[in-house]
């Protein structure tokens, strides 16, 4: 397979929290609007193939499933795994083609899955490369550290657009406002335990209502300041948390 230059950090353009909030708007809006205003599971397949013209291709990434996903931003030759033949084999892909970790066709898995196709559609919006370039892979156990930073810009974006910041602050400001007095009492009744209880409820609905795992569901409540970051949350989670505060309040609007 011929050698090309692979997106890589250094080559990858800086982008704040608060861009990847923006771009992830301007996206959703220009796709569907509704997203934006009405909590609901955003339609990832139709996003992937109709809006963005990706072609989501679910095959065996590897032979034990650490790798979820992968990116084709050049027609070129493609390294999978054959499980007939218990070993590697090359395909031919297309630019455009976000190949999906075959196993998270599985039920179970089928918010994990949407996640993956959000993360490789985020490559795609903002990492597409101008020349050609190999195959981008993600998410997989183990990753160099050269591509982290391109992968916590995808994995933030695919939470941006799973879980829109103004449809998630509409949801949670209403939930709140119509919950606020029975939860002040249950709190007043059964202290930490009641708030523990609570914590996990409101993790769980949203990530119902947006259709996503409930860690992708909690990191995000916690980012948009609508739970406490537990102690093990860094300094930097803490500050990204703070930038989207700010972005909120300039789209708030929007919400009511």
């Amino acid at each position: 397979m011929t050698t090309v230059p692979l997106p890589n950090a250094s080559k990858a353009p800086y982008l704040s929290s608060m861009d990847l909030e923006r771009i992830a708007y301007q996206t959703l809006q220009k796709f569907d609007s509704s997203v934006l205003t009405k909590p609901q599971q955003l339609n990832i397949d139709e996003f992937a193939e109709g809006f963005l013209r990706l072609k989501l291709d679910f095959v065996d990434l590897s032979n034990n499933a650490s790798i979820l996903g992968m990116l084709v931003f050049s027609d070129s030759g493609v390294p999978i795994y054959d499980p007939k033949q218990n070993r590697p084999k090359i395909i031919l892909a297309k630019a455009g083609t976000a190949l999906i970790e075959k196993s998270l066709l599985d039920d179970h898995l089928q918010n994990r899955a949407r996640f993956t196709i959000a993360h490789e559609c985020a490559h795609w919006l903002i990492h597409k490369p101008k020349g050609k370039a190999q195959p981008l892979v993600c998410r997989t156990v183990g990753r160099s550290n050269e591509k982290d930073w391109l992968e916590w810009q995808a994995d933030y974006m695919a939470s941006a657009l799973l879980m829109p910041a103004v449809a998630v602050h509409a949801h949670m400001k209403k939930y709140i406002k119509e919950n606020r007095q029975q939860m002040e009492h249950m709190y007043n009744l059964w202290g930490e335990r009641y708030a523990v209880s609570k914590r996990e409820q409101i993790i769980r609905m949203i990530a119902t209502i947006f259709g996503v795992s409930w860690t992708a569901a909690e990191m995000r409540l916690i980012r948009l300041k609508f739970l406490k970051p537990k102690p093990q949350m860094t300094e930097n989670d803490l500050l990204i948390a703070q930038s989207i505060n700010a972005y909120l309040s300039q789209y708030r609007s929007l919400s009511r």
